[in-house]
């Protein structure tokens, strides 16, 4: 198979390749003039790859995936950073914050822009935008070992979706009954690789309704704004105490104190509205994700392993492990499969 054929002839195949041209497109915006867009865009698109990725690891050819997983994991880290202040600026230019505490939003504003320009002078000290997307290649040989496994896809979206359906729902579950020992940021990170991987299963020919889709999304983006507010309110924090502005101008670390308080209440409403979101459409969620892929034993094969590429200059290492440890990390975890079931009082039964 030529890596320079236009796409893949088969589901994730196609989902991958056109992750990899989406990089190559706004890989320039992002690393060599920092626009907020492809900053995002770049960062999307390297968790769905990472989301395919770990999705066939159990069949591919270890040194190829592991050393494009490494490339992007170094990429989607290197933008993070830049990601994070370029929401928080947003949220400062709204205009309910600029009218509840204007003197705080145009402080804060300043010290984002600081943050920034200092993000984005670190970034520029790293390989420049030719040298990333020089590292993409490796995509082409990575390519040709999914084309290899295609016969083990389904087996593996499978196992993945029942899996993945059940840790999100039990973590959707504990969070709508108030347990103290609930995790926003996890629940907020296991619905994310939920949902590409039912975009993979779209693209591989499983109907799902687009309507699910749109449920699912609604859901992600009240925990989306959630993390957004949570960040803002601890950037506002860290940026005052760093300053001590306690200290030389008391009046307007009050003002901050009253922005980071109204971001945190802000927050907890999102919580709210994911948590009414869940009961009244969890239900139909999990049954039409569950009744994708009917519970099942699947036997997978693996590759024969490849000798690991030698390095050379401006690749990074391929005896790295495929699952490179995240400041975020997004693996799900039970292997139990849901039993479906109507929203009720605390969340659907899955």
């Amino acid at each position: 198979m030529n890596g320079q054929l236009e796409e893949q002839p088969f589901g994730i195949g196609r989902y991958m390749d056109a992750q990899v041209r989406l990089l190559r497109d706004r890989i320039p915006a992002a690393l060599k003039r920092g626009e907020t867009d492809a900053v995002h865009q770049s960062r999307v698109a390297t968790r769905r790859l990472k989301a395919a990725i770990d999705l066939l690891e159990p069949v591919l050819r270890q040194a190829h995936a592991a050393t494009f997983a490494r490339t992007l994991s170094k990429l989607r880290r290197r933008l993070g950073k830049l990601r994070d202040l370029d929401v928080i600026r947003k949220n400062l230019e709204s205009s309910e914050t600029t009218d509840v505490t204007p003197d705080a939003a145009v402080w804060l504003l300043r010290r984002c822009q600081l943050a920034r320009d200092e993000a984005w002078g670190a970034s520029m000290e790293r390989p420049g935008a030719s040298r990333v997307l020089a590292n993409l290649g490796q995509w082409w040989g990575l390519q040709e070992d999914v084309e290899e496994v295609r016969p083990e896809v389904d087996d593996l979206l499978a196992r993945s979706v029942r899996d993945q359906l059940e840790s999100f729902g039990k973590k959707a579950n504990r969070m709508g009954e108030g347990d103290n020992g609930a995790d926003a940021h996890e629940l907020r990170l296991a619905g994310k690789v939920l949902r590409y991987t039912l975009e993979m299963a779209v693209e591989q020919g499983h109907a799902l309704l687009p309507e699910i889709l749109v449920m699912f999304k609604q859901m992600q983006d009240a925990l989306g704004r959630w993390h957004d507010h949570v960040v803002l309110t601890e950037f506002a924090l860290k940026q005052s105490a760093e300053t001590m502005l306690a200290h030389h101008q008391a009046e307007l670390q009050a003002q901050v104190l009253d922005l980071a308080r109204s971001a945190v209440t802000k927050a907890s409403k999102d919580l709210e509205t994911f948590n009414l979101l869940w009961r009244e459409n969890g239900g139909v969620i999990v049954d039409a994700v569950g009744g994708l892929f009917p519970p099942g034993e699947t036997v997978i094969p693996v590759l024969p392993s490849a000798e690991a590429p030698k390095e050379v200059a401006g690749e990074v290492p391929a005896e790295e492990s495929l699952k490179q440890p995240e400041m975020d990390p997004d693996q799900p975890d039970s292997t139990v499969p849901p039993e479906s079931s109507h929203p009720e009082a605390a969340g659907p039964v899955v």
